[in-house]
């Protein structure tokens, strides 16, 4: 008994090393446990078949594995030291010793409690004891405690980025813990933004648009997931760690391109870029291997949004005689026309709140005009939620300015 114990916590921090260093996805995961349930065959072995890792990458984690079990390091230096020495072509000790000298420079300690644990309890996504096991795990291993729950499935990828901007929101004064905790619950079962949940329960008050952020523009342009996004997010907010040194830490950028994306970011911030454009050049900078002065020497363009009626007609959704009758003037605020479509039932609530957001998206230069339109016709066209038509062109956009068109006492209800 003891020895499939061992054999089972072996491959639990394989798997926690592969999921965290980014060497294979949830999904590849997913089926290499299927398929290890029906052919009744090894995890590891159906791991080996049904996912991208070369012969280098698993004998660098089963080594790292093999270090951690022998708790030589923890599970967190051993995810770094893998992301390092993959990323510089270095052996797993060159790498550890690599992140060691990193750590010692930065290294801040936080509790394990936080407003991020508070809020998760109160919200009813972990109980006291599972609490207490994770706070353990998280001494042992390094690593944050809403990480631990993310990797484990406790919550999703998403519930975390939900918990993190609800944390950021309460800090702003734009929300109470009380309302936070509610908005939580609402949007797990919705399955929707923390935004949307707390617009829909009316506790979302007037959001200002806020500078694009260095971790925002590395998703944006794709150069990381979801997961290190999340995993890096939680650290900027208990750790107080500038997000660039987060993802150099963590070996998931190079110094270069932490200060590419830095320059960007300030560029966007004085308006002499946008968005949109910001991502573009950053891949350019990071896979093409082109000059940023390069890059930026061009003329930018200016940003532009696109009116409702054009938005809405151009989806098919109804001509601009129709909504001509119905939308307010042009006085209006936005959330005004949107209630009066939904209103009107030629969109429905979801629907209505899409276009609002894509107009949002424009406005301030996170997408084009025609980008707005090409995705709000496949949501009307294909009745898919903004979030699916997003994932359908590959666009991880910031929540969090995609509701600044939110009034007090707008009634849409």
């Amino acid at each position: 008994m003891s020895g499939d114990n061992n054999a089972n916590s072996d491959v639990k921090v394989l798997v926690q090393l592969l999921l965290g260093s980014g060497l294979m996805t949830r999904e590849e995961y997913a089926r290499a446990n299927a398929l290890s349930e029906d052919e009744k065959i090894p995890l590891i072995v159906a791991v080996k078949n049904n996912t991208l890792l070369t012969e280098d990458s698993l004998r660098l984690s089963q080594e790292a594995q093999q270090r951690v079990m022998a708790n030589e390091i923890s599970s967190d230096l051993a995810i770094r030291a893998l992301r390092i020495a993959l990323q510089r072509r270095l052996s797993l000790v060159e790498a550890i010793k690599s992140v060691q000298k990193l750590h010692q420079q930065t290294q801040v300690s936080v509790s394990a409690t936080n407003e991020l644990t508070a809020l998760l309890l109160s919200a009813n996504f972990i109980t006291m004891e599972q609490l207490g096991r994770f706070i353990k795990l998280s001494a042992d291993s390094g690593m944050m405690v809403g990480h631990l729950l993310q990797l484990d499935n406790r919550i999703s990828i998403e519930e975390l980025l939900n918990g993190l901007n609800a944390v950021v929101m309460i800090r702003d004064g734009e929300l109470d813990k009380s309302q936070a905790a509610q908005g939580l619950r609402f949007a797990r079962q919705r399955r929707v933004t923390i935004e949307q949940a707390l617009f829909e329960v009316d506790f979302l008050k007037n959001l200002k648009p806020k500078n694009l952020r260095i971790g925002e523009l590395f998703l944006m342009a794709g150069l990381i997931t979801r997961e290190d996004f999340g995993e890096c997010f939680e650290i900027e907010l208990f750790k107080s760690k500038p997000f660039g040194q987060i993802l150099l830490e963590r070996g998931l950028v190079t110094a270069q391109q932490a200060h590419s994306a830095g320059m960007l970011t300030a560029r966007v911030e004085e308006g002499t870029l946008l968005p949109y454009q910001a991502a573009r050049m950053l891949i350019k900078v990071v896979r093409n291997g082109e000059l940023l002065s390069n890059l930026v020497s061009s003329g930018i363009e200016q940003a532009s949004t696109v009116s409702l009626l054009d938005l809405v007609s151009s989806s098919g959704a109804a001509d601009q005689a129709q909504l001509q009758q119905v939308v307010p003037g042009e006085n209006a605020s936005w959330s005004d026309q949107g209630a009066a479509l939904f209103k009107a039932g030629i969109l429905d609530a979801d629907q209505a709140m899409a276009a609002l957001r894509l107009k949002a998206l424009t406005g301030l230069g996170y997408i084009t005009p025609a980008q707005a339109i090409e995705i709000f016709s496949e949501c009307i066209q294909m009745s898919l939620s903004l979030e699916d038509a997003l994932v359908r062109h590959s666009l991880n956009l910031p929540t969090r300015v995609q509701w600044t068109w939110v009034q007090a006492g707008s009634n849409w209800r």
